[in-house]
């Protein structure tokens, strides 16, 4: 834990030393030794006072710069180990540091060296870092009210935004890493880990993974295969952010398990652990972190200005991921689950269809079936209508025949009556002739 403070202005004579930050390395190199010896009662011309805290890379002391007449933090760097490489790294936060002016940045005001100890000195804050009061807020103690949480996030997200457009990521932004002053503004330390975006020389080992498990992103995680981008700064700001809003981390576990965490495994909701939290502000936080960092914030700066509109009520500019959105994520992060769940939907779906085929099929014959033996029906009535008609004329021919017999009879009947009158009207005449003749006579 590192006590550093709130911005102090940089003396100029102070200023004036800063150009040793390029030409005093080659000093540096021949003068190291195998070990450090412990602080001494005065480093230069600051006198210490006590230890504030120990980090893996130096211890940082509270001193009085007799000169100025002012508190300070006086970083001294560890070498019982690894030489070389841990006086490159601080030279490179002394690089980082020098020339960051930012209420939100801790500034640094000298860097030296007295026989074998190298040493940074920077403003120094009555205060505590926000992982104490993380702890304590885990313990039991206060806990952090929503909008306090977001604007300690947002200043330190303008901090980083402004690191950033220097070219510097500080690849180690982490609650031990941020002071809150007497009046809870938070002040970003230790910028032992940053890098310069155009730096070419990688001050790392092959596959060594710097940063702090518990907030690094996953392109961190990732080792030599991948690199630390401003995206890396948003993603550990979108971890304290959940940390802050949800009253735990997102992961835990090993540094191992952590890491493969942040990599592989879906983000835990916020109003899972703290239903309290609104949804926009669960959004933004989300937002911050995405497994792809092409999916984050274009910038820190626009993560700041998405959590003051939320502290305004104004509409945020960050969407939540749909559904059809949550689910191509989650097969680009399981292709093996992803194929064989697939495989298991296309031969439902082949089920689905050729069962599918198969009814209709049965359907349309059972169709064609009713349809024949409708026709078949309809055709067994023809032919009976048929039948009947046929007996009917049968029976009309017969009729008819026996009428025209009967006429036929009739007719000779006539015929008959009228040879019977014919002759009758013959003897009729005979006698009337007779009588005739029978009168005259």
């Amino acid at each position: 834990t590192l006590s550093f403070v709130a911005p102090v202005p940089v003396d100029p004579g102070v200023a004036s030393t800063m150009p040793l930050l390029m030409d005093a390395t080659a000093a540096w190199m021949g003068a190291l030794k195998t070990k450090a010896e412990p602080a001494p009662l005065r480093v230069g011309r600051f006198e210490i006072r006590r230890e504030l805290g120990e980090g893996a890379f130096g211890k940082v002391y509270q001193a009085y710069d007799g000169q100025l007449d002012r508190l300070v933090a006086l970083k001294v760097a560890k070498l019982d180990r690894d030489i070389e490489h841990r006086v490159k790294r601080f030279l490179r936060e002394a690089k980082s540091a020098a020339n960051l002016r930012h209420p939100h940045i801790v500034p640094l005001f000298e860097f030296g060296q007295e026989d074998d100890v190298f040493y940074l000195v920077s403003a120094f804050i009555d205060g505590q870092t926000l992982q104490s009061r993380l702890s304590g807020q885990m313990a039991g103690g206060p806990k952090f009210e929503l909008q306090q949480g977001a604007e300690i996030v947002r200043r330190l997200a303008e901090a980083l935004a402004y690191a950033h457009g220097q070219g510097i990521v500080h690849r180690d932004v982490k609650p031990g890493n941020v002071m809150l002053d007497p009046q809870d503004q938070p002040i970003l330390l230790d910028f032992g880990l940053a890098t310069r975006q155009e730096e070419a020389e990688q001050l790392t080992y092959d596959g060594q993974v710097l940063g702090t498990p518990l907030y690094m992103a996953p392109e961190q995680a990732k080792g030599k295969d991948g690199k630390s981008l401003p995206e890396s700064d948003q993603y550990a700001l979108g971890v304290m952010l959940y940390e802050l809003i949800a009253g735990a981390p997102p992961f835990h576990g090993t540094a191992q398990m952590v890491m493969f965490h942040h990599m592989q495994s879906d983000l835990p909701s916020p109003r899972q652990k703290n239903s309290a939290v609104p949804r926009d502000l669960e959004t933004i936080c989300q937002k911050c972190l995405e497994k792809d960092p092409t999916r984050r914030y274009p910038g820190c700066q626009a993560l700041a200005d998405d959590l003051r509109r939320w502290q305004e009520g104004e509409p945020i500019a960050a969407r939540r991921a749909g559904a059809i959105e949550r689910t191509t994520r989650w097969c680009r992060k399981n292709p093996l689950s992803a194929s064989l769940m697939g495989a298991v939907a296309v031969s439902l779906v082949l089920g689905v269809v050729v069962s599918a085929t198969f009814a209709v099929q049965s359907e349309a014959n059972a169709r064609q079936a009713r349809d024949n033996e409708l026709i078949a029906t309809r055709n067994e009535g023809k032919e009976k209508k048929a039948r009947l008609d046929a007996q009917h004329s049968e029976s009309k021919a017969k009729e008819s025949a026996m009428k025209a017999q009967k006429a036929e009879m009739n007719a000779k009947a006539a015929a008959k009556q009228a040879e019977d009158s014919a002759q009758q009207e013959k003897v009729a005449r005979r006698q009337a002739d007779r009588v005739g003749i029978y009168l005259r006579d």
